[in-house]
């Protein structure tokens, strides 16, 4: 490293970062490289660096992947660096909008990947952790004790969860009395989540596959779709 690059790398010693704005990544930016051009901080290098070194935890996970193939060969590092956190940060909000609503499991992780596709460097775990994130909480707590199982096994578990709430909840409207309060819907609503968490995974699976023998080695599109 040259005089001039040492000195840029004294000047950021001191230099003040404004706390990460998800909501607007592309105004963060503008105020870092306001944070470079007040110190006289060019060198693009020396930007990268400057930069990753000051990344909070919640970003630096979203380039994981990028960071890991670290070489200072490359001549436009920091550009790229800031397209990549700007872009993936963009598909994160719009995925983290979507919501449920009356969808399947495996019909709403479909959308989200959908989504995620139009950004080809959107890192899949953040898709899966939002996917697990936006089910049912009772749901979501259950595939949260599995955090090595495949994708397809999860969304094929939560759709046959997904299933019994469904169950559930026409028993319930079939068994109301006339005139039942609103106190006591959410009585048995509570109750009927109760029961659903208090499925045991295991035997869930081992039920599923002692009938249908077929589902122990599901692909990914049947599990899916």
């Amino acid at each position: 490293m040259g005089n001039t690059n040492e000195r840029e790398a004294l000047k950021s010693i001191a230099l003040p970062f404004p706390p990460y704005n998800p909501e607007q990544p592309a105004l963060w930016f503008r105020q870092i490289e306001s944070c470079f051009y007040c110190t006289g901080i060019t060198d693009e290098l020396i930007k990268y660096h400057i930069l990753v070194s000051r990344l909070e935890p919640c970003v630096a996970e979203l380039i994981q992947d990028f960071l890991a193939k670290d070489s200072d060969e490359t001549t436009d590092k920091y550009s790229q660096l800031k397209t990549k956190i700007i872009g993936i940060q963009i598909t994160k909000s719009e995925l983290e909008k979507q919501q449920i609503g009356d969808r399947r499991p495996s019909e709403f992780l479909r959308c989200l990947e959908q989504i995620a596709s139009k950004n080809p460097s959107f890192p899949t775990h953040l898709v899966r952790s939002i996917w697990i994130s936006g089910v049912r909480p009772h749901v979501s707590n259950i595939l949260l004790t599995n955090p090595k199982a495949p994708l397809e096994r999860l969304c094929f578990i939560a759709d046959i969860l997904h299933s019994e709430d469904q169950k559930k909840e026409q028993q319930q409207q079939s068994n109301k009395p006339q005139g039942e309060t609103l106190c006591n819907n959410c009585q048995k609503y509570k109750k009927v989540t109760l029961e659903v968490n208090c499925i045991n995974l295991c035997e869930i699976l081992q039920n599923i596959d002692s009938k249908n023998p077929e589902t122990r080695d599901i692909s990914t599109q049947t599990a899916l779709y």
